[in-house]
Order: structure tokens, then sequence, then C-alpha cells
């Protein structure tokens, strides 16, 4: 009986400390945040599957609590940011670049250490962010202009699509090679054959933990990754990163020609003249951040943009008609086709390939929208949840490439609630790579050949975990004549 009472006081003590700050108005508003259990009883009667989906659970509580919101992921109280003005004020903080410890993350991606640049921290983050800017402006300036680089791959993919017309294809990996292609001569001055097995086993293994619809529960809760239903998922998780490290371990010690400008090189040399970040660890963990952070989210945007061209083919006639005026198309040839960089627009709002992006934590108590955010508040902004924003957006739900566009005279209007790339100082340090690939590839293709279904489409619904990807589906493609 004793130990019942202690247990319930206890409880009682936990649940006020959950929770009192929040109802005198001392914290942002937010589900009933329990002890050890969180918020898990109102995220669950969101009806979303919050083990699967928890980007959708967290939309659905915004739409009750607001744009800021407090949440209870297991023993920690976390701030959900999911509105522009509330993102862009908080991300504008030098107080809010700190990551957390994030220690399930942490041990399957950096040998349990905050190594790289995506997850990095503090001085570390600093220091590499801006040797990795500075080493992609060197690139560019010493080789090729980005927009060639990226052309000259397409015209590599555009032969290898020449000899399989009418050939069915997977929609959502049709272009991981070529999008790791593209990053991977910029990482290590390297590419894969179209058809090589074994780097589409190397995309299979990244993707066991990018795309793991349980990683983001183990990222807010850590210790989940020992009960019975995670325990399994991460075990999987472990291997599958295990091999991925050796991989990129036998491409940093592979000799490369010194003289070649690639980040692994200019990495190397810096780090013969030493440093206090500059180990092997950390060129590791950095090429692994160009493999997540740049050809996977590539590769899944375009998959997408052919899965909508081919729902609706009168689309895929506009972006055909748009390129077709230029003989080859560059860049420069954005601003006049307004309609495909709007079909482009519509396609990171609705897929939202990064849906929450890494967590935050406080380092000095700050202000947002009002309410004060202590020291070693963690945050999380829901990239997903401001893209769908009904008051914003009016029909979120529906695929609308016109909702860019001047209804007057057709040209591009942009939207500061698009961010697919994130915003502030730790905004993606890849969006013009990206912002070009896409553009380069999606135009040109469709210069070039028609896509079409050769089944029942899917759901448009994203699955995924720490990104997000279109539910698999079958095309076949065929030359414009």
């Amino acid at each position: 009986m004793l130990a019942f009472i202690l247990s319930s006081v206890l409880f009682f003590l936990f649940f006020l400390r959950n929770n009192m700050e929040r109802w005198l108005g001392w914290q942002p508003p937010g589900p009933l945040n329990l002890p050890l259990m969180g918020s898990c009883v109102s995220l669950l009667k969101t009806g979303k599957n919050v083990f699967r989906e928890p980007h959708l659970a967290m939309s659905k509580l915004s739409q009750i609590y607001g744009n800021i919101m407090s949440v209870g992921l297991g023993s920690d109280t976390w701030v959900i940011l999911s509105g522009f003005d509330e993102i862009r004020e908080f991300s504008m903080k030098s107080e809010a670049t700190s990551r957390p410890s994030m220690p399930a993350l942490i041990e399957l991606y950096a040998f349990n250490e905050q190594l790289g640049v995506i997850f990095a921290d503090g001085r570390l983050w600093r220091d590499q962010r801006r040797f990795m800017s500075k080493a992609l402006k060197e690139i560019q300036s010493s080789y090729k202009p980005f927009g060639e680089q990226i052309m000259d791959e397409f015209n590599l993919f555009l032969a290898f699509l020449d000899n399989k017309q009418h050939h069915v294809f997977n929609g959502r990996d049709f272009f991981d090679i070529a999008t790791l292609n593209i990053i991977w001569r910029l990482a290590a001055g390297e590419r894969f054959d179209y058809e090589n097995k074994r780097s589409q086993e190397m995309i299979t293994h990244i993707e066991s933990f990018t795309m793991e619809e349980s990683l983001t529960i183990l990222v807010g809760v850590s210790y989940a990754r020992y009960l019975p239903y995670f325990r399994g998922i991460f075990q999987g998780m472990q291997e599958h990163m295990g091999k991925f490290h050796q991989f990129l371990w036998k491409i940093v010690a592979k000799p490369t020609d010194e003289h070649e400008v690639t980040y692994k090189n200019l990495f190397q040399h810096q780090l013969g003249k030493g440093g206090d970040f500059f180990t092997q660890k950390q060129l590791v963990i950095s090429m692994l951040d160009f493999f997540t952070g740049g050809s996977g989210t590539l590769s899944k945007t375009l998959s997408f943009c052919i899965l909508f061209m081919i729902q609706d083919e009168e689309m895929q006639g506009k972006i055909r008609e748009e390129a077709q005026r230029f003989e080859e198309v560059s860049f420069e040839h954005l601003k006049q086709m307004p309609f495909t960089e709007a079909f482009i627009s519509e396609v990171q709002r609705w897929a939202s390939i990064l849906p929450i992006s890494p967590p935050r934590e406080v380092t000095s108590s700050v202000n947002v929208a009002g309410f004060p955010l202590k020291v070693g508040q963690k945050v999380q902004m829901s990239l997903f949840a401001m893209h769908r924003d009904p008051q914003h957006w009016k029909d979120p739900q529906n695929f609308r490439p016109d909702r860019f566009l001047d209804p007057n005279n057709g040209s591009f209007v942009p939207d500061e609630w698009l961010q697919p790339f994130g915003y502030g100082k730790r905004k993606c340090l890849g969006e013009q790579i990206a912002r070009q690939t896409v553009f380069l590839f999606l135009a040109n293709l469709v210069k070039h050949f028609s896509f079409k279904a050769v089944e029942e489409l899917p759901s448009l619904d994203p699955i995924g975990g720490l990104t997000l990807a279109p539910q698999q589906f079958k095309f076949k493609i065929m030359p414009i004549l």
C-alpha cells in the first residue's frame, strides 16, 4: 500500500511538473503531458499511426493547438513549430542552432559522436559548415559550374534510357543512381554505372535509415530502442548502417588523383595540416551527409514529379510545351518556364521530403511568438505541417501548381511558406545544387520522353521516416517523336 501511495504521489508531482507551466501560460499550449508517456494519448487520438506517420499526427495537433505548441515525447517536453512566422523567428536566432543529445540517432549515424555537419553541434558544426560551404564553391570554380556538371550526368542518363524505351521502371528508385552520381562527383570524384548492383545495395542500406518509419520516434524518445517493438527495428538499422560505414571507409582509403578538386581531397589536404576537427571519422560522416542530405532527397523529389505527371497528363504536356522552346534547357531558362517552376514548387510543398527538420536545443533563453523558451528546451520544426497549413494554403490537400502562378499574367509567384530546404542558420548547404538538378532533369527528360502508368497508381500520400518518398509505382517511357 505504501509503495502505491508513494508511486501515486510521484506520478502526481511529475504530472504537475509537466503541465503546470503550460496551464499558467508560461509554455506554449498543447495536449496533456503524462509522466514517461508524454502526449502519446493525444497523439493516438489524432487517428494517425504515431509510429509510422508522426509528421501527420503532429500536423493534426498543430491544427488544434496552433503553430507553436508543447508536446510530451517520452520524458521530455518538446516545443513544435509549424508556422512560417514562428519558424523564421526561431531559426534566425544564434541561440537556436544547437543540436540536442540524440543517443539513438548518433549511435546509428556517427559512431556515437556528433560528427559531420547535419547532426554536428557547437564549434565543430560552425567550423565544418564553413569548410563545406567553402569547399563547394572551390569545386565549382575549379571544374565546371554545377549546371554543366548536372547536364553531363543527365546526358549519360539519357543515353542509358535510349536503350530502355518502353521498359517498365519502378518509380520510387528511378533516379537513385543519377542523383547519387551528381553528389558523389562533388564528394569523391566518382560515379556509378546505372546497372551497378553494388551502388543499389548501398542505397538500400542508407534508406533503411532515412526511410524507417519509426526513426522520428527514436529521435524524440531515445530509450524506445530498448523496448520490444523497436528493438528489432533498431538492430536492423544498425546492421545496414554498419555496412554503409564500411563502404565509406573504403572510399576514404581509396587513392585518388590528388590534383582533382573534390570534397574528399580538400578535406584530406586539410587533414594533413592538422586541426581539431579534421579527422578520418569526421570525413567519413561528412561523406555520409553528402549521401543522405543530397542524393536521396533529390531522387525522391524527382520521383514525385514523375508520379504527378503520369497522374495528370495535361500537366505533363504543359511542362513539355515550355521545355520544347529550347534546344537544351539550362537553368537560365527557369524564369521563362513559370508552369514548370510552379509544378516543382507544388511537388516540394505536397511531398515535404524532409517532413520534420532535425531537432534543435536552445542555448540561451529566448522568446518565440511571445512564449519564453528556457535553456535546454528541445525544439522541432514541422515543415510538413507548415506546407499543409489550411489557413495559409486554403486547400492544402489538393495538388494545384497554379497556386504559385499569378492569375493575371501567368508568371511564377514564390510563397515564403514554402521552405523545403529549411530556414535560417542551418539551412541546407546544397540548396542551389538541388534546385538546379530537379529543374534540369525534369525539363530535359520531358523534352525527350513521355511518361505513362502501366498499372493502377497508388495513393499520392508520401510514406517514410526521416525523409518521405512516394509509394511504389510503375511506369514506362516512350520517346517523343
